[in-house]
């Protein structure tokens, strides 16, 4: 199924849209759309109607099996666009694929919107990447493995997976990654907390105490791993609250205010 407006970020590979799954999912009182077994990642665009110059990547979480497209993608690509940011939903590649695509898709959609910024009037030094859950994980590693023109500005993770190691390692999200082979050698290359360099870009996190599916020390660890370099960073932590929740306050009272929170830390970044 193609999506409406999708921008194919790997054009040269066989065009399989026709096999991958888009269904409704019920959430308690709202719908939610999965989509499932990507080939060929994507980004589907939303301008901002007043555009301020920055733009932001949006991961959707789903520990790297689905895609959480509505909750964690189109709606939080429209609240975005309420603050004036221009966004952009990824549509990267899952399980069927793992290491290394899903990162490569990630970077190249940071890569994307910076050569084409001045069609979509954004200030190619204002462009970041945000994620939930696993696709926390994905912008956290394009956070810390990235070449100059993939660098994301800044990043925004609400209950990011972090690490890929005991004790709070998400095994879920490993399985997937990382398929059937062994990721001993890569479990240090995709624990974001242990690649922060000097110039990794500043972060905003938002976690629950609560969270019995993503540790609340993975949103921890990273904090301390960019505080310890001196690095811009502000961390949000709830106790109340389930893994997932978004951005509803039906559903988190507490948590659900972070949007107003991460407006604030832009603003006062200058981003």
């Amino acid at each position: 199924m193609i999506l409406e407006n999708e921008l194919l970020l790997w054009p040269q590979l066989p065009d399989r849209r026709n096999e991958e799954i888009i269904r409704d999912v019920p959430e308690g009182d709202l719908l939610n759309v999965y989509i499932e077994n990507v080939h060929n990642p994507s980004l589907v665009p939303y301008p901002a109607d007043r555009p301020n110059g920055t733009a932001v990547v949006i991961c959707p979480g789903g520990g790297y099996e689905i895609l959480s497209w509505l909750k964690e993608g189109v709606e939080i690509a429209q609240w975005y666009n309420s603050i004036g940011v221009t966004a952009f939903v990824l549509k990267y590649r899952l399980r069927q694929y793992g290491h290394p695509h899903s990162l490569s898709d990630a970077l190249c959609a940071i890569e994307y919107v910076r050569t084409n910024a001045v069609k979509y009037c954004i200030d190619p030094q204002k462009i970041g990447i945000t994620g939930f859950s696993a696709g926390g994980h994905l912008a956290a590693c394009a956070s810390v493995h990235f070449q100059p023109q993939s660098r994301p500005n800044f990043s925004v993770l609400v209950y990011p997976v972090i690490s890929m190691i005991e004790p709070y390692g998400h095994g879920g999200s490993m399985k997937n990654l990382f398929g059937q082979n062994s990721y001993d050698g890569l479990a240090e290359y995709y624990s974001a907390e242990r690649q922060v360099k000097d110039n990794t870009p500043p972060a905003f996190l938002v976690h629950t105490a609560q969270d019995t599916v993503v540790d609340v020390q993975n949103s921890i660890a990273y904090y301390s791993a960019l505080r310890r370099k001196g690095i811009n960073t502000e961390m949000h932590l709830y106790h109340h609250g389930p893994h997932g929740f978004g951005m509803k306050d039906s559903i988190c009272s507490a948590a659900g205010d972070w949007p107003g929170r991460c407006e604030k830390w832009l603003r006062c970044s200058g981003l």
